[in-house]
């Protein structure tokens, strides 16, 4: 029973942060433990997440891997076919561009033109569903909703890759809920590896208890030890020489005191 529920709160997590590689490794344990019938409901939504999830990882990689070349033939209309401008809209509505921004053929070439860090291929690879305004993949549904992805394909091969991504993802953000916080959005599709848990106060994979660490202490520097003794000495003698008296240097006592004269 216990098994069961570790594995099920497993699956849960993983499902809930949306992450390719942590629901894979979730349902490899159901499957493990032979709980498939006694989780049969959350292991086929897991399973239709994952299928999302890997489909939009696809049409990603497949933009990433489209040459300068292949972009540049759909860069190069002055007055492109009505499909390219729409899909190229699209796009950058899902990246979170305003429609004001997106107005003319132009104005799209601006944000396709750029380079670094807000290139478009590598926007996208960056880009969740969970990012995604509601409303900006509602009018890319019906933008898109409009051609055939054979159509879109035959115009240009560029065209189709950013098609396929627009599609994927933008069906994937309407499937999510209105509004989303940001406790609730995914760090990525890609599965990065979760950091792994501290070794002090943590269990060891090892299974033995954690050791301290031992602080470093610096050797004893026996020169610097030696100068300050002799700085304290001669500390003291200059107290001396600027008014405390010694006992040593006081004056002997008269002698009235020892044999009762005045």
């Amino acid at each position: 029973l216990y098994e069961q529920l570790q594995a099920a709160t497993q699956l849960q997590g993983a499902t809930f942060d949306r992450r390719i590689a942590d629901i894979e490794s979730a349902i490899h344990a159901i499957k493990k433990g032979g709980f498939e019938t006694l989780l049969a409901v959350e292991l086929l939504e897991a399973q239709v997440l994952l299928k999302k999830l890997k489909r939009i990882q696809k049409a990603a990689l497949e933009v990433a891997k489209l040459s300068q070349q292949t972009i540049a033939i759909m860069k190069s209309y002055n007055k492109p076919p009505d499909v390219v401008t729409q899909v190229m809209r699209s796009v950058f509505l899902l990246l979170g561009n305003k429609s004001s921004e997106l107005q003319t053929w132009p104005d799209i070439l601006i944000q396709l033109n750029k380079i670094g860090k807000i290139n478009t291929k590598r926007r996208i690879q960056c880009c969740v569903p969970e990012d995604i305004d509601y409303s900006a993949a509602q009018k890319v549904e019906l933008i898109l909703c409009k051609y055939d992805e054979e159509l879109v394909f035959d115009t240009t091969q560029a065209l189709g890759v950013f098609y396929n991504w627009a599609e994927c993802i933008a069906d994937e953000r309407l499937a999510l809920p209105v509004k989303i916080t940001e406790k609730n959005k995914s760090s990525g599709l890609f599965g990065a590896a979760r950091p792994p848990p501290l070794q002090e106060g943590g269990i060891v994979a090892s299974g033995t208890p954690p050791t301290k660490k031992k602080k470093f202490k610096p050797p004893p520097d026996t020169a610097g030890s030696k100068g300050k003794k002799e700085g304290k000495k001669k500390k003291k003698s200059a107290v001396a020489a600027n008014g405390s008296i010694s006992q040593s240097n006081l004056p002997p006592p008269p002698k009235f005191l020892f044999n009762g004269d005045r």
